[in-house]
């Protein structure tokens, strides 16, 4: 299985299978369509697949929570994501964030620190950048359930 894992938003942290990893950057400007976000990530998506084999892409689900205007953001990269798995035939799954963070931590409310940390000690992989830990995670763990549709 070869898994591309997103934690979406507008600097979305991506982890592949193969050990690619890194962010992309979504940025919208004054007056462009609200939509604009999401054609972005369909892009970037489109792009990554095809120049790495993907059976699945793994995602963190939205919510709207206390951070409503990210947790709206959120919600339409997901329908981006999707459009994504549809349009290349590629199976999406979504991981609620507590439970990649218990997973992987022991506490489903770890902060950043504690998930770049666990990353960094369980799996070898140096960053900074939360976006890409939190990448590797669901990685992880979609990769330990080995998710099959």
């Amino acid at each position: 299985m070869r898994i591309l894992a997103l934690d979406q938003n507008s600097t979305t942290g991506y982890a592949h299978s193969s050990g690619v990893r890194g962010t992309w950057k979504l940025k919208s400007e004054k007056g462009q369509h609200a939509g604009y976000r999401c054609l972005q990530l369909l892009n970037l998506i489109t792009d990554f697949v095809g120049e790495h084999a993907t059976t699945v892409i793994a995602y963190e689900q939205a919510f709207m929570g206390r951070q409503a205007r990210g947790g709206h953001l959120r919600i339409q990269l997901v329908g981006a994501i999707l459009i994504a798995g549809a349009y290349h035939e590629i199976d999406a799954h979504g991981y609620n964030a507590m439970t990649v963070k218990k997973w992987l931590t022991g506490d489903g409310r770890a902060d950043k620190q504690a998930v770049i940390d666990t990353v960094r000690s369980r799996f070898g992989i140096e960053t900074e950048s939360d976006h890409i830990a939190d990448a590797v995670a669901i990685l992880k763990l979609a990769e330990q359930l080995e998710v099959s549709f």
